[in-house]
């Protein structure tokens, strides 16, 4: 089996991040000199993982590949976790008001208008309809009134698009 992108081990990938970390403000020559001086106390650990490289097939100069991996990768990686982002709940649009939807650009359709004109001519048409849409909303605890617009338009170009594309 060919390896084509060797990596150091677990407890050799840590030791050089907390380097990278500890010195990652440092100008070159201060971070060649530590790094010079880190070396030579981690020196049993550096030749074990030489040896292992070496077993996989690595015929490069180890050395070189980790400066250049403490100093160009380990030095900008970031130490924290990205945190997962909560998302909004949902809120759908009941089926009976998708119908009137479709049924709305079903009829419209022979027009050749563009999505963005129907919709604003949707909204004068059901003017009540929306607003009884922005009521559910605000009791659901979405008072954001842009964003139900938003929403809607959303809804009404997809509907738009699934019935101009399916025909």
């Amino acid at each position: 089996m060919n390896i084509y992108r060797f990596q150091f081990s677990e407890e050799v990938s840590h030791s050089i991040l907390c380097f990278s970390k500890l010195h990652e403000f440092e100008d070159r020559k201060d971070y060649q000199e530590n790094w010079k001086k880190w070396c030579e106390e981690k020196e049993e650990m550096i030749r074990l993982e030489q040896e292992r490289l070496e077993r996989l097939g690595y015929k490069g100069d180890m050395m070189e590949k980790m400066y250049r991996s403490s100093r160009y990768y380990f030095r900008k990686k970031k130490m924290e976790k990205c945190v997962p982002k909560i998302r909004d709940t949902y809120v759908s649009i009941s089926k009976e008001r998708l119908k009137t939807m479709d049924c709305f650009i079903r009829e419209n359709l022979f027009l050749n208008i563009k999505p963005k004109d129907l919709f604003i001519q949707f909204l004068e048409n059901y003017s009540e309809w929306v607003m009884e849409i922005q009521e559910e909303y605000i009791q659901k605890d979405v008072t954001d009134k842009e964003m139900i617009i938003e929403k809607i338009k959303k809804t009404f170009k997809n509907r738009y698009f699934n019935i101009t594309h399916n025909q």
